[in-house]
């Protein structure tokens, strides 16, 4: 069983790397007594903050969310920091399963003074540090994949058609396109713009039409999607904050 499934050949790679020298540490466990674990849910990660455990039988699910983000089983290592009880990790097993858990300073002070071991487990600590970053790209990449569709537009192409429904956001990524109400033109939208995030937002009907002045690149974020995006990319609501302000002063100069 994979760290993760799907995921990426470097982060398969860096698995396969860790994994060994999980196993030429493995010695050090031998003495300690198996702990079981029957199949579900339980308290690892609360009980024993702090500790190192070594997986001898058995494959376990760490989720965030009801997701599974990381998997661990047979001849793996792994650290169970104080940051994961309070984020609210939860480590699940299928199967009944046994682990070997050793505090992680009693560790240390096992494997001080020989020169192997200390080597074998920094360069433990370096391709663990180097998983984490590969499964934090994996979950930026996958977690951003759905939630954004870039689109590509010809010069003289409708984005909007006024009295459509309006279930999506847009951002002009590239190009420049216009805003027509009524067939008449009435406003340009530059390149970085969020538009038609008024009607998005209160659910109206499209008050105006979107045109393409140029060839465009734009993203089109949808309703179900949009709560997802706001955890993700605050910038995106700033910048929705930001035109909606100066639309209200320009409506505030005209009366």
């Amino acid at each position: 069983m994979p760290v993760l499934a799907g995921g990426s050949e470097v982060l398969m790679q860096c698995y396969s790397e860790l994994k060994d020298l999980s196993s030429a540490l493995t010695p050090t466990f031998n003495l300690l007594s198996s702990v079981k674990k029957t199949a579900g849910q339980f308290d690892l990660l609360k009980e024993y903050a702090g500790y190192l455990v070594y997986v001898e039988e058995g494959a376990f699910k760490l989720c965030f969310d009801g997701k599974v983000v990381r998997m661990v089983e047979d001849g793996d290592l792994f650290y169970l920091s104080a940051d994961l009880s309070r984020d609210g990790a939860v480590l699940f097993c299928e199967y009944a399963g046994k682990v070997r858990i050793l505090k992680h300073s009693i560790f240390q002070g096992t494997i001080a003074g020989d020169k192997e071991l200390e080597d074998i487990w920094r360069k433990w600590e370096v391709k663990q540090a180097d998983m984490l970053i590969h499964l934090s790209n994996h979950y930026l990449l996958t977690s951003l994949r759905p939630n954004i569709h870039a689109l590509n537009f010809d010069a003289g192409e409708v984005v909007i058609q006024e009295g459509d429904e309006s279930s999506e956001v847009f951002e002009l990524l590239d190009g420049r396109a216009s805003v027509y109400v009524h067939g008449k033109k009435v406003a340009e939208i530059e390149e970085g713009a969020v538009f038609g995030e008024i009607q998005f937002l209160i659910g109206s009907k499209r008050s105006a039409t979107i045109k393409t002045d140029t060839i465009c690149t734009i993203n089109s974020i949808h309703r179900d999607d949009f709560a997802e995006m706001v955890k993700t990319r605050p910038q995106l609501i700033l910048n929705i904050a930001k035109n909606l302000a100066e639309k209200l002063v320009e409506l505030q100069n005209k009366s």
